[in-house]
């Protein structure tokens, strides 16, 4: 499954894709969370740029900045992370 979450400015994103990875006898044994830095629209880029950003698209086939992979215990850490701007409103609430 993938999940895409826009920026609030509507240039950038992120995709959350989550892959489980099975034993042999089929069962889910873990699951890695890929986050993927996506860039829609670069303002102000220079021909130079727009070349080197094609260049990493077709070299690496990715259209999508950068990646980072993330297992249970990280994962988790990222979720306690991201619940804490929901403490800080209830809190201030």
């Amino acid at each position: 499954m993938f999940r895409f979450v826009r920026c609030d400015c509507d240039g950038h994103g992120i995709g959350v894709k989550h892959e489980p990875e099975e034993t042999d006898k089929g069962k889910t044994e873990s699951v890695t969370t890929y986050l993927s830095y996506w860039v829609m629209g670069k303002w102000n880029m220079g021909v130079f740029d727009k070349i080197r950003y094609c260049w990493h698209i077709i070299t690496t086939g990715n259209i999508y900045e950068d990646m980072v992979m993330l297992e249970e215990a990280d994962r988790k850490k990222l979720i306690v992370a991201l619940l804490e701007a929901d403490d800080l409103l209830t809190e201030g609430g």
